[in-house]
């Protein structure tokens, strides 16, 4: 992915890692959502004060959600992402000033398509960025109950002269969704580098990017 300077993953996605994730994802499981944070809390905090500390991250963006995921408030990564995001700004570290979400039109989950299939579908995503793009929307999210004091594009007020940008995710596939999001955020941030964590990354075929 050309688009990030950094790209960085944790763990080989396998079969234990996806049932995990599907489950605390779509089957809405509460013992296995506390497995996930038991599991990849602290390795995630870790990382990421590391990438802020190295790369001088002043922004980040949280895993994108899909518009029916938002609306129905299912789990999703991003909870425990904003969990290790309060944890950083208690610790005495540099912490990143402004964090948002990036909420998507429903498209078919990357977890049901095959490996073979993914470079088809980021191709896919790629040709229609710009389209995809007027029919998403990026909300900061406030430091105090955050999630629900919620700030709509047409009334915020970013910091364009961000210089990096962190994007965070729980599984990198096939990059088609981290190039949208870039892609649409760059309208905000158009001089920053962009750097990109995730805590799988899927054994998959040359990624298609552009």
């Amino acid at each position: 992915m050309p688009q990030f300077k950094n790209v960085k993953s944790v763990f080989a996605y396998d079969s234990f890692f996806s049932s995990l994730l599907v489950k605390a994802k779509d089957s809405q499981c509460v013992v296995s959502e506390a497995i996930f944070k038991d599991l990849f809390f602290s390795i995630s905090l870790h990382r990421i004060v590391g990438m802020i500390e190295e790369y001088e991250i002043d922004t980040i963006f949280l895993p994108p959600l899909s518009a029916t995921r938002a609306a129905t408030g299912a789990w999703h990564s991003s909870l425990m992402f904003e969990e290790v995001l309060k944890r950083i700004q208690k610790l005495n570290v540099a912490s990143p000033t402004q964090v948002f979400s990036v909420f998507f039109p429903d498209v078919k989950r990357q977890a049901y398509i095959s490996a073979k299939n993914r470079v088809i579908e980021a191709e896919a995503l790629n040709n229609s960025a710009n389209n995809l793009a007027d029919r998403c929307f990026i909300i900061p999210l406030m430091h105090d109950n955050f999630r629900k004091k919620l700030i709509l594009n047409e009334s915020f007020v970013v910091h364009s002269e961000s210089k990096h940008v962190l994007l965070l995710d729980d599984v990198l596939t096939s990059g088609g969704t981290a190039i949208k999001t870039q892609r649409l955020a760059q309208k905000i941030f158009p001089n920053a580098n962009w750097s990109y964590f995730s805590l799988f990354r899927s054994p998959q075929l040359e990624m298609v990017v552009g």
